[in-house]
């Protein structure tokens, strides 16, 4: 059963959202009541903030605050997961089972006979991975040329047979992804005149294998690949693929389209703060890069690579066959390369852009970038109807 969040936290996050008489004002209503579960205190808090502030109110800004997807704290709000609030998975089925009958083996024949004996409880289902909390990424008209870098965990999420309550609909079935496993991490960027950047893999460990470049990949034009603890892309993994990747892509695209040195090129960054450390900005303006920041909770609907590119790359992963052995760090890394490569063809880019209202004009050398005004307003109607929910 998940914990309270503490008041300090929240303090922290609604002072981010509203203004400090408002924040007040909910914080005194949650102080005066002792917390034992997570669920009643996020309950408390939307019918707190829909009572004295309610055009405030946003699914996506205050899952923030317990660290959980928008769409699973519309669920919990609305009453439609567990008792204790945990999605329902093959997994929560298989320690159930096994922690009331240790002695049973739980066979597949042990399944369908629990299916048969319940099935006016029970159903199967086919789960998706819950959404995790995004990273914060105007749609501005860039200049001549734009890129729109980002990252993404590669893990086994993907859809999952399960057991579960028989009322459960198929929009409302979904499964926890575990990512404190062995993780790596894809930084990625492609160009609106559909050529890509050179990408990092940034994998969980402190060294790496000795012939990933000598036996499949070529360092510095198929990927660089950087060592981490946890496998996740901080500041100074996010400068040393800027310093390696970006500039010199920009360097050489000026020089193969005759433009001068000074010309200012577009690079789109979400608000995570690794992407945005003072080294990064001076990096980038010293390169002639103006940075493209997307305001705050609109990635989902405004980042190519988020809107098809990462998910094309994810359904290919796995079908991919190297030369190193399965689960390897050597086969992960060369599996996530592949695939990139496969979701990054010169017309699949052009496509992820046009996803977020960006084409380019391609009578004009070099091609300029143009919004799209029709799939703009799709957009903008789908990011105002996530924040009324």
């Amino acid at each position: 059963m998940a914990k309270p969040v503490s008041i300090g936290k929240i303090r922290a996050e609604l002072l981010n959202i509203l203004d400090a008489r408002t924040c007040r004002q909910i914080l005194r209503e949650l102080s005066s009541k002792n917390y034992e579960t997570r669920n009643q205190q996020i309950k408390d808090l939307h019918e707190t903030v829909i009572t004295v502030a309610e055009q405030k109110w946003s699914l996506r800004r205050f899952a923030v605050i317990f660290d959980i997807s928008h769409q699973y704290l519309g669920d919990m709000i609305d009453g439609k997961t567990g008792k204790n609030g945990d999605p329902f998975t093959h997994v929560t089925f298989h320690e159930d089972v096994q922690h009331q009958f240790p002695e049973i083996e739980l066979t597949d024949g042990y399944t369908a006979s629990f299916l048969s004996r319940r099935e006016h409880q029970l159903t199967t289902k086919f789960a998706s991975p819950m959404e995790n909390k995004r990273f914060d990424a105007p749609l501005e008209s860039a200049s001549e040329y734009i890129i729109r870098p980002d990252e993404e965990q590669y893990l086994d999420s993907h859809r999952k047979a399960v057991i579960c309550p028989i009322y459960v609909k198929d929009s409302e079935c979904k499964y926890k992804v575990d990512r404190s496993d062995k993780n790596t991490t894809v930084l990625a960027g492609i160009c609106l005149d559909s050529s890509n950047v050179c990408i990092a893999i940034v994998v969980r460990g402190k060294t790496l294998v000795d012939d990933i470049f000598t036996k499949s990949l070529r360092e510095g034009v198929d990927c660089i690949v950087l060592p981490n603890d946890k496998g996740y892309v901080c500041s100074n993994h996010f400068i040393i693929w800027i310093m390696r990747c970006p500039i010199p892509f920009f360097v050489k695209w000026r020089k193969e389209n005759k433009l001068l040195p000074t010309e200012w090129g577009g690079l789109q960054l979400d608000g995570h703060r690794a992407h945005l450390t003072e080294e990064i900005k001076q990096a980038l303006t010293k390169a002639h890069i103006r940075i493209i920041q997307l305001p705050a909770h609109t990635s989902h609907c405004f980042q190519p690579l988020d809107l098809s590119t990462f998910h094309s790359m994810k359904s290919k992963v796995r079908k991919q066959i190297t030369g190193f052995a399965p689960k390897t760090q050597a086969d992960k890394i060369q599996k996530s390369v592949m695939a990139l490569q496969l979701a990054t063809t010169p017309f699949a880019n052009m496509h992820a852009f046009a996803n977020a209202a960006i084409c380019q004009d391609c009578t004009k050398i070099p091609h300029r970038s143009i919004k799209a005004e029709q799939q703009l307003g799709n957009q903008i109607s789908k990011l105002l109807g996530d924040r009324m929910k």
